[in-house]
């Protein structure tokens, strides 16, 4: 059953609650989610936090409580109890795992670096890899949702030049 149920929480997991819960405390702010039920995105002078001065940053709480993709933050490193191996953005350059990045399988932290299979963009490929590289900055990949594509025959016959009685569309 739903805990935070008022305002916009009514529409959050109780888990990303929790864990803005988690944030607003971190930032000197009483545990109270009622900031939160009218706007949120509460700054921590209003009794909530500031999204930048988190772990996940500010593109990840914009993604999840903007956009509503949640799993941006339930699925950041920092809220992932068994986290690893991960597949994860990984970058030598601070800020870089937005512009300039790789695809790897991180399997653990250690010493400040994320440490990923060395050619592994993929959990299947990492079953093959024994060679292994470390990073200073990863951000988990979130898979964005895809949206079906709705076509009609005479659109895809105009994109294949044929006339609509020559389509027919069959299953798999």
């Amino acid at each position: 059953m739903k805990k935070y149920t008022k305002g916009k929480l009514n529409k959050i997991p109780d888990e990303l609650v929790e864990i803005m819960l988690d944030r607003q405390e971190e930032q000197g702010n009483k545990r109270d989610a009622s900031v939160f039920e009218k706007y949120l995105d509460t700054s921590k002078d209003s009794g909530g936090f500031y999204w930048d001065s988190t772990v996940e940053r500010y593109e990840t709480w914009n993604r999840a409580l903007r956009y509503k993709n949640f799993d941006a933050v339930l699925k950041h490193p920092a809220n992932v109890k068994n986290k690893y191996p991960m597949l994860m953005w990984v970058s030598d350059i601070e800020g870089g795992v937005k512009k300039k990045r790789t695809k790897r399988v991180v399997f653990m932290e250690k010493n400040g670096k994320y440490v990923a299979w060395y050619n592994a963009e993929s959990f299947e490929e990492a079953e093959y890899e024994t060679s292994s590289c470390g990073w200073k900055y990863a951000e988990p990949v979130i898979e964005e949702q895809e949206q079906p594509v709705e076509l009609t025959i005479d659109e895809i016959a105009e994109k294949f030049n044929l006339k609509p009685s020559q389509i027919k569309i069959k299953k798999g």
